[in-house]
């Protein structure tokens, strides 16, 4: 210090030394994060995420393609493209094949339910499920199942009985039972075992509706929702495929009202009047239907006293019922066999999950179910998913030890019906 008390390391202005040279540690001496090996970690790691992602892409694509091409041809637009032939000159005309025993169902024109002249006796065998010959309107056919099927004209005017709400079904003066006459032929002579599908509630998406009916073979019974519009017109386009047609019965479910089946639903707390008149409004809106598959009804088929009317009024116009609801409760089974009404079970829904996977676990089942049982019935609502599915499973029913044949041809038949 100097004789004023200043330190001699003081700079010209009197500050003290603020050099700071040893107060920050020199950069990579360790004492603080290192940023550049932060980056290059976190780069590293990034891309190995976008690595891994493009690896797992790739696997679903090459594990999962032919799913996938498939899924994209049903659902990418048909387009089809009609070619002319140009016609040729036939020098030589030749003789007529010979062509299979067949039958003309009663009531046609030119019918009469009895064997042709050129028939052998082999041509009306017993069928396999009931042990009867083929009746009127159903008598064997040659025509393979999944091709058109001439059905028999609708309406007949000796089957129909006129009433104030419509023209309604009915058994004719000589016997004749609209379920059988308006029912699609099917070969009785083929004993494998038997598949059919109904598919319910038609007519209420009109693009459903169409695919359905054009797109999958006419051995597929058509069951149609009494409110449809335009319904006269749908049935002509179905019957002209070849679909044998049903009309859907709603009914009264168990979580009713909360779901709800529509007006003119059959329900438990009406009186038997009641409920018999809603059923011929169902009836009368459309003809040439072989009898009515039930909507909901989880309730009124478990419920005798509500059921019993209406099975009585079914045998008398000569129709038959299809039931889906749970056997473990439904009574129609029950009914129909004592009443003498014919019926068929959907033991087997394709929709409960309505997806890819699912549908085809259930489209094989049946085969399986098929060949146990020799017969099987299965319902499905008319999703896009469903008509898809069940299409691309016709193509590859072909050489299988099945047949898929209309509900008619599974129809267990009382003997009084």
């Amino acid at each position: 210090m100097d004789e004023a008390g200043v330190p001699d390391d003081d700079d010209d202005f009197g500050f003290p030394d603020d050099d700071d040279e040893g107060d920050y540690p020199a950069p990579g001496s360790g004492s603080g994060p290192d940023i550049g090996k932060i980056l290059l970690i976190s780069a590293i790691a990034a891309w190995g995420l976008i690595l891994a992602g493009f690896a797992g892409t790739g696997a679903y694509l090459y594990f999962d393609a032919d799913s996938i091409m498939q899924e994209v041809r049903d659902s990418r637009p048909q387009v089809t493209i009609k070619v002319r032939a140009k016609r040729l000159v036939r020098r030589k005309r030749r003789p007529p094949a010979e062509t299979p025993a067949e039958t003309t169902p009663e009531g046609a024109p030119g019918g009469t339910g009895e064997t042709k002249p050129e028939q052998t006796a082999a041509a009306t065998p017993k069928t396999a499920e009931s042990g009867e010959k083929p009746a009127e309107g159903a008598a064997p056919s040659a025509t393979p199942a999944g091709k058109s099927a001439a059905l028999h004209p609708h309406p007949d005017p000796e089957l129909i009985e006129k009433d104030e709400v419509g023209p309604l079904p009915i058994i004719d003066k000589n016997g004749r039972l609209p379920w059988r006459v308006y029912a699609r032929p099917f070969n009785v002579l083929d004993k494998r075992p038997k598949i059919a599908i109904v598919l319910t509630w038609l007519g209420v998406s009109s693009s459903a509706t169409k695919k359905a009916i054009q797109e999958l073979p006419g051995a597929i019974t058509l069951a149609f929702a009494p409110f449809s519009r335009g319904l006269p017109e749908w049935i002509e386009l179905a019957r002209g495929r070849g679909h044998e047609v049903l009309v859907n019965l709603p009914m009264e479910p168990l979580d009713y009202p909360r779901s709800d089946p529509g007006p003119y639903a059959l329900l438990t707390t009406l009186p038997a009047d009641q409920n018999l008149r809603r059923l011929k409004w169902v009836l009368s809106r459309m003809t040439g239907y072989i009898g009515v598959a039930n909507f909901m009804g989880s309730k009124f088929t478990a419920d005798e006293e509500a059921l019993g009317p209406v099975m009585a009024d079914l045998k008398k116009r000569g129709l038959m019922i299809f039931d889906s609801s749970d056997p473990k409760y439904s009574i129609v089974k029950k009914l129909a066999t004592k009443v003498g009404v014919p019926y068929a079970l959907g033991l087997l829904a394709l929709d409960r999950e309505p997806n890819r996977g699912y549908i085809d676990k259930r489209l094989k089942a049946l085969e399986g179910l098929a060949a146990k049982r020799g017969k099987i019935v299965a319902v499905a609502r008319p999703y896009p998913i469903v008509l898809a599915r069940i299409k691309r499973w016709v193509k590859k029913l072909e050489g299988k030890n099945v047949v898929l044949v209309p509900v008619s041809a599974v129809t267990k038949r009382p003997s009084t019906s």
